[in-house]
């Protein structure tokens, strides 16, 4: 997927946050690595923050990987509202924008 890669781009490794409203989108993530030529590069940026219109992001995926990580957790208020949820899923090669 790196491969495909050929101006200079960012891979983000583990989104932190999200956020939707409506047809917007938030991302936020401690860090990332810059993607050059198709490949990583050593320079770090942090933290990085994505957003964009969903359905333009949704359309703008241009390749999916092929290994999947889930991580069970939970999402609520305090300790009365309470829901057990999952994140994960495959690394997405995609248009969007970085703030």
């Amino acid at each position: 997927m790196l491969a495909q890669v050929d101006d200079v781009s960012t891979w983000i490794n583990g989104p932190q946050a999200w956020k939707t409203r409506r047809l917007g989108i938030q991302v936020t993530c401690h860090y990332g690595h810059e993607i050059k030529g198709g490949r990583i590069t050593d320079r770090l940026f942090a933290p990085i923050g994505i957003s964009g219109y969903v359905p333009d992001v949704l359309q703008s995926i241009t390749a999916v990987g092929r290994e999947w990580r889930l991580e069970a957790g939970n999402c609520g208020k305090g300790h009365k509202e309470i829901v057990p949820v999952a994140s994960g899923g495959p690394h997405l090669l995609l248009k969007a924008r970085l703030g």
